[in-house]
């Protein structure tokens, strides 16, 4: 498991995988593991996540993990210009997804991860009100995930000026 000292954490469990906060608090991002990229990031090879995460991924469900992945892998990087187009991808084929799965088998569990991940990226960038709202959509659409609620609760104790990503290191 790996874990940052800043403002973000991270750690690899299964399939989906969430990054929990320390008992200190922080932003809390999503991954996928069994996908191209999740080992890397589960192990905190940031750079060798990114390269491993393909740019084209066939359907709009690979699409969806290729994208939250690469949000993921970007924004540990600090690289976090590069990583707005990718979350907001993750967001708009989540949308796409479950608009599609609405007479189905409703996953608002994709749209919540989605919107969680780009909230904490907009709170990395300086924008309040954007990360405030995407955590607040991701909390409604939440079943049995707290982070957006946590998320939300960091950002509104956190000062966002001089906001600093430590750097990760492994247990």
């Amino acid at each position: 498991m790996n874990r940052s000292k800043g403002l973000l954490s991270c750690a690899a469990f299964a399939a989906l995988v969430t990054f929990p906060a320390r008992a200190d608090a922080s932003f809390e991002l999503a991954s996928y593991l069994d996908a191209p990229g999740g080992a890397q990031i589960a192990a905190g090879d940031y750079a060798a996540a990114v390269t491993a995460i393909p740019r084209k991924a066939g359907d709009a469900t690979a699409s969806l993990i290729a994208a939250t992945n690469l949000c993921v892998a970007l924004t540990m990087q600090r690289q976090l210009d590069t990583a707005a187009k990718p979350c907001d991808a993750s967001v708009s084929l989540a949308r796409r997804i479950e608009q599609r799965s609405l007479r189905e088998l409703r996953s608002p569990e994709l749209m919540s991860r989605a919107l969680s991940n780009r909230g904490v990226l907009r709170a990395l960038r300086g924008d309040a009100l954007g990360a405030a709202s995407d955590f607040k959509a991701a909390a409604k659409q939440a079943d049995r995930w707290d982070a957006p609620s946590r998320n939300l609760a960091w950002l509104e104790a956190t000062p966002l000026r001089g906001v600093a990503v430590a750097e990760t290191a492994p247990e």
